[in-house]
Formats: structure tokens, C-alpha cells, sequence
């Protein structure tokens, strides 16, 4: 059973992948016994996205860890990691350059990070700036209000 699933796919080998969100974790399915025949649940917090990107490879977007990782199916170690400058990622796909595209934070950022962890492409604002235009514009609605003034007597 799986729940506050998202974006299933299907494997090279017929299974399908599922994200099961509200468990914390990644299973790939066996298409006709419906079996669970793969878990990954080791540390994972509201994965969004798993996606095959090679022989014994998966690429999983674990949204409130902040980070995207690539593991080892057979192993289950983590290969690779990317953490920075993303808030809440919604999906990660290897592009055909061997780089991630990494979407959907609240920030509304979209990064193509390369297997060194560098950003290479970047579209959007950063969520630090973001919140900072946010509070900005906030302060200044006060400010025109009166608001803020008579928040100063206090």
C-alpha cells in the first residue's frame, strides 16, 4: 500500500517506481505479482520523484531533506548528493549532458548542476531573496499604513 504517492514510472525491467510520499519512501513494484520487490527508506523525508538513470541507479528527489540523491539499488548507498541552494526540490532529471535539472522549489528556482555539485544554469530567484523581497514589501505596506509607527510607541 502506498500513499501520497507521486510520479510512478516505469523501469526498463517492467517494475514500476513509486514515490510513497507519507511513508517516507521510494518501492518499485513488480508489475504483475504487485509485489514490493525494492525499498528505500533510509532517511528520506517526502520523496517526490524516483527515476531509473542507469544499470542499478536511481535518482531520487527527497523534498524536505532539501537535497537530490542518486543511489546504489543493489547497495542502497548514496553515490551522489546535490543540497545547495535548493529549498523543498519538486522533481530531478539527468539530462543527456550528464547534468540534473532540479525544479520546483518554493522559490520557484530551477538549477542544471553538474555530477561536481556546481551550478551551470540557474532560472529564478533564490528563496534568501525571495523572503527578502517578501519581508521588504511587507515592511513598507506597514510603513504606508501607519502600521509600523505605532508598532515603534509600543
Amino acid at each position: 500500500m502506498v500513499s501520497r504517492q507521486h510520479n510512478p514510472d516505469y523501469l526498463n525491467n517492467g517494475n514500476i517506481i513509486i514515490a510513497d510520499s507519507l511513508r517516507d519512501r521510494i518501492v518499485e513494484i513488480n508489475r504483475t505479482t504487485k509485489q514490493i520487490v525494492l525499498q528505500y527508506d533510509e532517511g528520506l523525508r517526502w520523496p517526490r520523484d524516483a527515476d531509473e538513470i542507469g544499470p542499478n541507479r536511481l535518482l531520487i528527489t527527497d523534498c524536505f531533506n532539501n537535497r537530490v540523491i542518486e543511489i546504489n539499488k543493489t547497495s542502497k548507498e548514496i553515490i551522489w548528493q546535490f543540497d545547495k541552494n535548493i529549498v523543498i526540490p519538486y522533481e530531478a532529471d539527468l539530462l543527456e549532458n550528464g547534468n540534473i535539472l532540479i525544479s520546483g522549489d518554493y522559490a520557484g528556482v530551477v538549477l542544471e548542476v553538474n555530477r561536481d555539485g556546481k551550478i551551470v544554469w540557474k532560472y529564478g530567484k533564490s528563496i534568501i531573496k525571495s523572503a527578502f523581497y517578501l519581508n521588504a514589501s511587507f515592511l513598507a505596506l506597514m510603513s504606508i499604513n501607519g502600521i509600523l509607527h505605532q508598532i515603534s510607541k509600543l
